[in-house]
């Protein structure tokens, strides 16, 4: 067996290269393809429920920022309570133990 480097294959042929078009082609005369749109559609029931969460939930937020609002406007929202409560829950999310 004769072993002549690294890439060499026996009986190899080079690539060619890419010919140019020749003349128009069939396609360039056809018509560009239309793009299908994306649709989608919800039942009566999706619809009925779509309200009743949105109206709830919107309702409450909109509620609970008003209120939040209204005691960082009067300087009460920041509080020793909730800030150790945030300080408590970042310690535990973060694996520190403050009882060792």
């Amino acid at each position: 067996m004769e072993v002549r480097g690294p890439g060499f294959v026996t009986n190899a042929t080079p690539i060619q290269g890419a010919r140019p078009a020749t003349g128009p082609t069939a396609a360039a005369s056809k018509p560009p393809l239309e793009v299908p749109q994306d649709e989608v559609e919800l039942s009566a029931a999706g619809q009925l429920m779509g309200k009743l969460t949105e109206g709830t939930e919107a309702a409450q937020r909109a509620e609970r920022l008003a209120r939040i609002k209204a005691e960082i406007d009067a300087g009460s929202y920041d509080t020793d309570a909730k800030l150790e409560a945030a300080l408590l829950k970042m310690f535990d999310s973060n694996g520190i133990d403050l009882e060792a």
